[in-house]
């Protein structure tokens, strides 16, 4: 089993670091920097070439939740054991704060969707899905953008 931390508040090398344990091999793949001082939410997809792509919320700033921050992607040639050393651009921060939470899902059509959160303002935080035709190769350039929730207010449900 392969576990990646994210979250580097104690972690300044550049380099991953690796950790075995029994059955458990962590990796401490990105570890904050000088304009980065915080990696979270990410997911991994299985590409159709055998790569694995990690995409992540990549944070600007201070690093808190309301900081900016994109989404950027790693790869993995052999499960997961290492990875590429740069970030790749995979979705530019189209929020007025930033764009987050990411989740990734093979479609039945063999498309990825791509699922985050795109944070406005602190009570217009919406749900929207892309897709990707080629893995994500050439971004998500030529999907669609569809909102699927708005979370600043709860919906209200009436039994009457």
């Amino acid at each position: 089993m392969l576990a990646l931390c994210l979250l580097h508040y104690h972690c300044d090398e550049r380099d991953p670091e690796i950790v075995r344990e029994s059955v458990v091999t962590k990796i401490r793949l990105l570890p904050r920097q000088q304009g980065n001082p915080r990696n979270s939410e990410g997911d991994f997809i299985q590409l159709n070439d055998g790569r694995v792509l990690f995409i992540y919320s990549h944070f600007t700033g201070s690093g808190g939740d309301d900081d900016r921050a994109y989404l950027a992607g790693r790869y993995s040639r052999d499960g997961g054991e290492t990875w590429t050393g740069e970030d790749v651009l995979v979705l530019a921060n189209e929020g007025g704060m930033n764009v987050m939470s990411v989740s990734l899902l093979r479609l039945q059509d063999d498309q990825i969707a791509l699922f985050y959160a795109r944070k406005n303002a602190l009570d217009d935080n919406r749900i929207y899905m892309r897709t990707s035709t080629d893995d994500i190769r050439h971004g998500l350039a030529v999907s669609v953008r569809t909102t699927t929730h708005q979370t600043a207010e709860p919906p209200v449900q009436s039994n009457s």
